[in-house]
C-alpha cells in the first residue's frame, strides 16, 4: 500500500498517540523533497476555531520559533498549508522519548538526572528568552530525550499559539501554566520558569505538584520534600521559588535560575553541601564545616539566602566594675590576645577549606558507565573523577558493526567498581562499521552525490562526464561500486556525471546541383542522432539561413541569381545541441538564356571500344546552325563497365560546351555494372568525352 502523504512531499513513517501531542497530530515523516526524517506537527483544520488574527499569531509564533539556533532547541525547517486546511509544521526529529514518557517509567528520577535534565532546559530557555521568544507551553511533553543523552526542547512560541488557535490550552496540561497566564494570555518569561519549577517536581517526585493551576492568590508552593525526603534543601527551594504563585517572588530569570541548577549539579558532582536554599527564610544559624566553603556560588537571586551565615555577634554587655583602673587595663589585654587567636584559628581554617578545594583528592573512585560515551566525552568524565582512562590499542583499528564510530563500546574495570583515585580505566573505542554501505547515487546532483558519500564516511573516488539521452546534465548517471553494496572502509566510490544528451555528428557527403540558373539542389548524408537540420547559405560574406527544423536530408534552393556562386553548409540538431557545420561547398547557377531551352529526343550511339558503349547522346531534331543562338540541352550518358578485370573502375564523363569544359560524373563503378548519367549542357555544339582509368574511351560532338 502507498504511504501516506502531506503536501506531496512528507511521507508519514509512523504517528505518535494523540493524548501527548493535542493540539497537534504528530508523527515521523520523510521529507522527499531534501531526503530527511522530520517531526511533523499538524493542526488539524477540524480543530481550528480562533480567529484570522489568530491564525495569524500562530504562523508569526512557527516564524519565530524557526529563527532559533541552539543545541538543546528543536530546529524548525518548513510550515504551510495543505489543500485540506489543516496547519503544519515540519522540524528536527530526534530519536527518544519525550520527559513525559521517562516521568511515567521510572521516576522520581535520581537527583543528578533530574538536575542535568533541568540545566539542558534551562539553557535552552535562557537562550530563546535572550531573543525575546518565550515558550508558553514548557511541559514534559516537549522536551525530548535521545540515548545518547541528548536533550531538546520544541514547541518555543508555537506550540502556545496553536493551543489558542484550537480554542485554549488543554485541561490535561494546566498543571504546569503558571497560575497568572488564563486561558488567553500569550507566554511570558515568569510562566516559563514556572512551567520549568512544575516539571523539575515531577521528576523528583512522579508526581504534578497539588495545587499548582489553583488561583494566583494561593499562598505556599509545594515541597517535593513531603513525598521524596531524599530531596535536599537547595533542590527543594529551587523548585519551591519557581512556583511562587505571584510572578515578582520567582526568579526574575532563567539565567538566574540556571545558576541555582548549575550550582546543585556541580554539588552533587563534588559532593558538596546542598544545605543551602534559594528561599528567603529565617533558620538556625550553624557553623560551618569542610564541605561549606566560601567558594560555594553565592545565590543567583537578591531574595537568595544562604544557611549558614552569621549575624553579627552582639555587643558584650559591660558592666560598671570593669571601668576600674588596674582592672580595665589587664581585660582590655586579654581582649585582645583572645581576639588575634580567634582570627588566627578562623584564617587557618579558611586557607585549609580553601586549598582543600583545589587539591583534594577522593581516595576511592567509583567507576561509571563509559559504554556509549564518545572516546573526548569520557576524558572529561576521567578528569572530573580522578581517574586515568587508558585506550586499549589506540594503533589497531577495532571495528563494530552495533557501535558508531567514536564510541566506547568495552571499559575495564566495569562500571561500578570501587578503584584508586588515579588507577586506570582501560577502554576500547570503536572504529565503526567494518563494512559499509555504499548509497545510491544515481540521478543524484552531483554535489549532492559527494556529500552522501561523506555522510556515508566513504571517500570519493573519480568523477568522469559521459553524455545521457535520460539523465539531465550534472547528475550522476551511474557509480562504481553500485549502490547498497557492501564494501571495506576507505574505498573510493566513482561516478559518471551526465554532460546532458549528446550533439548530433556533422552531416557528410554534401553535395550541391546547379538546377536551372535560379535553383542549386543540395543533397547530404543523414546524420547519427540528428533531429533536423539547419541550412546555411554564403555569398559575398553575408550568410541567409535557408531552412530551419528540416527533417529531410534534402533541399532544392530556389529563387537564386543566374551566374552566381554560392557556398552552402549544413548543422545536424537535437535537444543536446548543434553539431556544427558541415564542410562548406560552392556551386554557381547556370546564366539564364534568352529563350525556353529546346530538348530534342534521344537517338542512340553504338560503341564497343573495349566493352564500352554510349548510348542516347541526344541531337535536336533537325540540328541547329553554328551561329544560331545558344541553347540549354538536355542529353543522357550510358556506359557499362567492362566485366574484365573484376575490379572496381573509374569512370569520368567530361562535357565540353559553350560554357567551358567540366565533369559531370567522376566515380568509381564494379566490373560488368551500367552508368545512366543525364546531362545539361549549353550551346549548340557540344563534345562528350568518356574515360576509364584515366584512358579515353569514348568521344562525340553534337
Amino acid at each position: 500500500m502507498a504511504a501516506e502523504t502531506l503536501h506531496a512531499r512528507y511521507e508519514i513513517i509512523e504517528t505518535a498517540p494523540e493524548a501527548d501531542t493535542l493540539p497537534f497530530t504528530v508523527a515521523k515523516a520523510r521529507d522527499t523533497a531534501e531526503d530527511r526524517i522530520v517531526t511533523l506537527e499538524t493542526l488539524p483544520a477540524r480543530r481550528i476555531a480562533g480567529s484570522p488574527i489568530q491564525r495569524a499569531g500562530f504562523l508569526a509564533a512557527v516564524q519565530q520559533a524557526g529563527r532559533l539556533g541552539h543545541p538543546n532547541v528543536v530546529s524548525l525547517y518548513d510550515q504551510g498549508t495543505t489543500e485540506d486546511g489543516d496547519l503544519y509544521v515540519a522540524g528536527e526529529y530526534m530519536r527518544g522519548i519525550t520527559l513525559k514518557e521517562r516521568i511515567r517509567r521510572i521516576a522520581p528520577f535520581s537527583l543528578a538526572v533530574a538536575a542535568d535534565i533541568a540545566v539542558a532546559v534551562a539553557e535552552a530557555l535562557e537562550y530563546a528568552h535572550g531573543q525575546a521568544v518565550p515558550h508558553g507551553d514548557l511541559r514534559p511533553h516537549h522536551i525530548v530525550l535521545s540515548p545518547e543523552g541528548q536533550i531538546k526542547v520544541g514547541g518555543f512560541a508555537y506550540s502556545r499559539a496553536a493551543a489558542l488557535l484550537a480554542g485554549g490550552p488543554d485541561p490535561l496540561y494546566a498543571a504546569y501554566a503558571a497560575p497568572e497566564l488564563g486561558l488567553r494570555a500569550a507566554g511570558t518569561v515568569a510562566a516559563d520558569i514556572y512551567a520549568l519549577g512544575a516539571s523539575l517536581y515531577e521528576m523528583l517526585t512522579g508526581a504534578l505538584p497539588p495545587g499548582a493551576n489553583g488561583a494566583p492568590g494561593a499562598s505556599e508552593p509545594p515541597s517535593p520534600r513531603s513525598l521524596n525526603p531524599g530531596v535536599p534543601p537547595a533542590l527543594e527551594g529551587i523548585v519551591q521559588k519557581a512556583l511562587q504563585p505571584q510572578p515578582s517572588a520567582r526568579y526574575r530569570t532563567a539565567a538566574a535560575l540556571l545558576a541555582d541548577l548549575r550550582s546543585v549539579r556541580e554539588a552533587l558532582r563534588t559532593g558538596r553541601s546542598l544545605a543551602w536554599s534559594p528561599v528567603a527564610e529565617k533558620r538556625v544559624p550553624r557553623l560551618p564545616d569542610a564541605g561549606d566553603t566560601a567558594a560555594t556560588p553565592p545565590p543567583a537571586d537578591p531574595g537568595r539566602t544562604m544557611v549558614g551565615e552569621m549575624p553579627p555577634p552582639a555587643a558584650p554587655e559591660l558592666e560598671e566594675r570593669d571601668y576600674a583602673p588596674g582592672r580595665a587595663a589587664s581585660r582590655a589585654l586579654g581582649a585582645i590576645v583572645a581576639v588575634l587567636f580567634v582570627v588566627a584559628v578562623v584564617g587557618i581554617i579558611g586557607l585549609t577549606s580553601y586549598f582543600t578545594r583545589f587539591i583534594a583528592i577522593p581516595n576511592d573512585v567509583v567507576v561509571p558507565n563509559l559504554i556509549g560515551q564518545t572516546y573526548d566525552e569520557a576524558r572529561q568524565i576521567a578528569d572530573r573523577q580522578h581517574f586515568n582512562l587508558v585506550e586499549k590499542d589506540p594503533d589497531t583499528p577495532h571495528y563494530s558493526a552495533k557501535w558508531p564510530e567514536n564510541q566506547i563500546y568495552q571499559q575495564d574495570p566495569p562500571a561500578g567498581r570501587t578503584i584508586k583515585a588515579g588507577k586506570d580505566v582501560t577502554v576500547l573505542r570503536s572504529a565503526g562499521p567494518p563494512l559499509l554501505q555504499v548509497p545510491d547515487l544515481t540521478r543524484m546532483a552531483q554535489d549532492r552525490a559527494t556529500s552522501a558519500l561523506q555522510e556515508a564516511n566513504l571517500p570519493l573516488g573519480t568523477v568522469t562526464e559521459d553524455y545521457s539521452d535520460d539523465v539531465p546534465q550534472g547528475y550522476v548517471i551511474s557509480q562504481q561500486p553500485g549502490k547498497h553494496a557492501m564494501v571495506a572502509r576507505n574505498t573510493p566510490v566513482n561516478f559518471v556525471v551526465s554532460r546532458g544528451k549528446q550533439p548530433p555528428d556533422v552531416p557528410e557527403d554534401l553535395v550541391v546541383t546547379p538546377g536551372d540558373a535560379t535553383t542549386i539542389t543540395l543533397t547530404w548524408k543523414a546524420a547519427a542522432r540528428a533531429d533536423s537540420y539547419t541550412v546555411t547559405r554564403s555569398q559575398d560574406g553575408a550568410a541567409t539561413t535557408v531552412a530551419q527544423g528540416l527533417k529531410a536530408t534534402q533541399l532544392t534552393d530556389t529563387r537564386l541569381t543566374p551566374a552566381t556562386a554560392y557556398t552552402y553548409t549544413v548543422s545536424a540538431v537535437n535537444a543536446g545541441g548543434n553539431s556544427g557545420p558541415s564542410e562548406p561547398v560552392t556551386a554557381e547557377t547556370p546564366p539564364s538564356v534568352p529563350a525556353p531551352p529546346v530538348i530534342g529526343p534521344d537517338t542512340p550511339q553504338n560503341a564497343g571500344d573495349n566493352g564500352a558503349n554510349v548510348e542516347s547522346i541526344p541531337a535536336p531534331p533537325g540540328g541547329a546552325p553554328d551561329n544560331a543562338a545558344p541553347r540549354l540541352r538536355q542529353f543522357t550518358i550510358k556506359f557499362r563497365v567492362p566485366r574484365h578485370p573484376r575490379r572496381d573502375r573509374h569512370v569520368q564523363f567530361e562535357v565540353q560546351d559553350a560554357l567551358g569544359l567540366n565533369t559531370p560524373f567522376d566515380e568509381w563503378r564494379p566490373a560488368g555494372s551500367e552508368v545512366d548519367s543525364p546531362v545539361h549542357a549549353f550551346g549548340n555544339r557540344v563534345t562528350f568525352r568518356i574515360f576509364l582509368d584515366g584512358r579515353l574511351m569514348r568521344q562525340q560532338t553534337l
